[in-house]
């Protein structure tokens, strides 16, 4: 386990580029920032972030993720920035944000998206800035995207 940085208890783990397999359990539940970019992480298992309610700042780009299980971000309940870039998604399945409620910022460019249900951004009221290019995405529904949010695409 790598920690780096510690403030009054909280901390940043780090494990970038560590040619991880999947999201390591032992990561500290005061943890407010996660870096496991660069790594050979293939899919997000439903526990993978149980019990980490004080990260603000996750970092899961540049791994081979191919799939994310519902709920699987629902522990996240502080996360203000959420980075999915530069993976594998093909899809974006209903909900699969749930829980997010002050998400500010989601990069989900350079994936291989080419469908998004509907719901997908539900309940991401504060998000701000929302990142999709770079997909296969060919026609969005415009009930799929938020309508606060103007939208690059």
């Amino acid at each position: 386990m790598v920690i780096i940085g510690q403030t009054s208890g909280n901390s940043i783990y780090r494990r970038s580029a560590s040619r991880l397999t999947s999201v390591p359990s032992d990561i500290p539940s005061d943890t407010l920032e996660i870096y496991v970019d660069g790594n050979s992480i293939g899919s997000l298992q439903a526990e993978a972030f149980s019990n980490k309610g004080a990260c603000v700042h996750l970092n899961i780009s540049h791994n081979h993720i191919s799939s994310v299980e519902e709920n699987v971000l629902r522990g996240l309940t502080s996360l203000r920035v959420l980075d999915l870039s530069h993976n594998s998604i093909p899809h974006l399945k209903s909900e699969v944000f749930a829980g997010l409620p002050y998400c500010r910022e989601l990069y989900l460019h350079n994936n291989h998206i080419s469908g998004i249900e509907e719901n997908v951004f539900k309940g991401l009221d504060q998000l701000e800035q929302l990142y999709v290019h770079s997909n296969y995405l060919t026609n969005l529904i415009a009930d799929v995207l938020p309508t606060f949010l103007p939208v690059p695409i």
